[in-house]
């Protein structure tokens, strides 16, 4: 896990009419369509040689051909909150299977969705369970911060 975003489309929010709120003319000029937020940490599971993918050539650590496996107990509901960065499928047998076909070691972002930071953080923590690749890592403290202490912060200053 890495990110941390919520969605509203009140343009009457104080965060958004503080911050992104002054881009809008901007973005509507150049006809942006996307994303777009304040801050963003990169929510992914990954191998070595990741976050040195510049190395990634030379190095020991090379995570090509190495499997990705998932829990039978993966919804088809779940599948939506995978998202493949460098895994190849492969149908084999009437049944997928996943390799990493990169070196960088970015194999895939994990997400969740909920009414609160609590439930998705717990929906992706569930998720992220089901997988299994050798060496795998991530971060697990993503929304621990907020949870305990910047969404009362900012419910205090007016922006929630």
């Amino acid at each position: 896990m890495g990110t941390l975003i919520w969605y509203d489309d009140n343009e009457n929010n104080k965060l958004f009419n503080e911050t992104l709120s002054k881009l809008k003319p901007y973005l509507r000029k150049i006809n942006f369509r996307g994303d777009i937020d304040i801050n963003c940490i990169v929510a992914l599971a990954a191998v070595s040689p990741y976050p040195y993918q510049d190395q990634a050539i030379n190095c020991k650590y090379n995570p090509q051909d190495l499997k990705v496996r998932f829990a039978d107990s993966i919804t088809q509901d779940e599948w939506r909150y995978i998202h493949f960065s460098e895994v190849s499928r492969k149908l084999n047998n009437n049944e997928y299977k996943y390799i990493i076909s990169g070196v960088s070691g970015y194999v895939m972002c994990v997400t969740g969705l909920g009414e609160t930071v609590q439930d998705a953080r717990e929906k992706t923590c569930r998720l992220i369970d089901k997988i299994v690749i050798p060496k795998m890592f991530y971060r697990n403290d993503i929304g621990k911060k907020f949870i305990e202490r910047d969404q009362k912060l900012l419910k205090n200053r007016g922006y929630l």
